[in-house]
């Protein structure tokens, strides 16, 4: 290893740590906002108060009996829950205006329904499903064409490396190499496809963000500029690149060619302009991203549900699951860890939900793409996995 390489290799690493430690960082603050013991919360004429103990009985029903720490005053509590706690140690209670409660973190966990755990896998297997179909199509396009099982196969080997290279862009890039591999001929275009599909799926992302966030109002005003920038950014920038006139204008190819591994840059260019004169190409990925999406969104609403939230809309979750999303794809933390929490609690209580269910239903819906993503391990045990896996390091950098 030369020194240029070994400087490179000792940069990555410490940026990976670097990452890391902030996503722990990130995830120990969102921890320590959250409820570690059960919590009443009665609204005073004084103001409103937190008392600490134990929920008892089902605290997703509107009725609970509540347990409080003895070190609680009662000589400052209620009079009927002070005649109740003359009698036992507990109160009833009936969620009001007045009077609600948080479940602690662990009391949220273990109250999980296992069946909306097993729809959400499913939703999400669905949405692995429109994804690798919409690649295969974008594939074909570039006239390098492949079974429909063949890019599941690749797609999910991107997702198992997303476990192992945390991060959203490791996974991409073995999948990149992998199908370039399999087209020597047009290994730029092929490398390329992986790159749109992740483009039209986050482009499609921020539009039905942003049409559900118009559409609630006020409700997500916060981030609602945010969203429309962005995505405002991302369709000007495909425009502008594709129109001709302004391509001619900073004489794009010319510039390609004076830079460095100018050939590969030129074929991929290329590839790029090949989607868009297939406008129809690009529709069908569009409505298949909108499946994808809708499917992810679905997911996370059954996994609220299963965690017990109520308060929050379908059309809420869409916007939830959206900016989250967005959120975690960012290359700040591997695999979105910490920012992706703290945005999902963030929203949640921006609707009048549960902060610590977003938290929950984050975390959860990662584990879920997780279990997913360990599938592609199943095909690397084979022996042509394991031949192509080998084969990774004879893949050319340059074309």
């Amino acid at each position: 290893m030369s020194p240029a390489q070994g400087s490179s290799t000792f940069r990555a690493r410490l940026l990976f740590a670097l990452k890391f430690a902030f996503a722990a960082l990130m995830l120990l603050l969102v921890m320590r906002t959250l409820p570690w013991r059960d919590e009443v919360t009665l609204v005073q004429p004084a103001g409103k108060r937190v008392l600490v103990g134990t929920l008892l009985g089902d605290w997703k029903s509107d009725a609970v009996r509540f347990e409080f720490d003895a070190r609680v005053e009662r000589a400052s509590l209620p009079a009927e829950w002070q005649a109740q706690l003359a009698q036992s140690r507990t109160v009833e209670l009936q969620r009001s205006a007045e009077v609600g409660w948080n479940p602690s973190v662990p009391r949220v966990f273990r109250s999980v329904e296992l069946a909306g755990l097993g729809l959400a896998l499913g939703l999400l297997c669905l949405g692995v499903v429109m994804q690798t179909t919409r690649w295969w199509r974008l594939l074909a396009a570039l006239g390098c064409p492949t079974g429909w099982f063949n890019a599941l196969r690749l797609g999910l080997y991107g997702l198992f490396f997303n476990l192992i290279v945390p991060g959203q862009a490791g996974g991409d890039v073995v999948k990149a190499l992998l199908v370039a591999r399999e087209h020597p001929e047009r290994r730029a275009a092929a490398a390329v496809s992986v790159l749109i599909d992740r483009f039209v799926g986050l482009l499609i992302l921020v539009l039905l963000c942003a049409i559900v966030i118009v559409l609630e109002g006020d409700r997500f005003a916060p981030v609602r500029n945010l969203v429309l920038i962005t995505l405002c950014a991302g369709v000007m920038a495909a425009i502008l690149y594709a129109n001709p006139s302004v391509r001619r204008t900073v004489n794009l190819e010319h510039r390609l060619r004076r830079m460095p591994m100018s050939r590969s840059l030129l074929q991929i260019d290329k590839a790029f302009l090949v989607y868009s004169e297939r406008p129809f190409e690009l529709l069908l990925a569009g409505l298949l991203s909108v499946c994808v999406h809708a499917c992810v969104a679905m997911s996370v609403f059954v996994l609220g549900r299963a965690f017990g939230d109520t308060t929050a809309s379908l059309m809420q979750y869409f916007a939830i699951s959206s900016v989250g999303n967005i959120a975690s794809a960012l290359p700040i933390t591997p695999g979105g860890w910490g920012v992706g929490e703290a945005v999902y609690q963030y929203l949640f209580e921006l609707v009048g939900a549960d902060g610590t269910i977003g938290v929950a239903v984050s975390i959860t819906y990662k584990l879920l793409f997780g279990l997913i993503g360990m599938s592609g391990g199943i095909f690397l045990l084979l022996p042509g996995g394991r031949r192509q896996i080998s084969e990774l390091r004879q893949v050319p950098v340059r074309s």
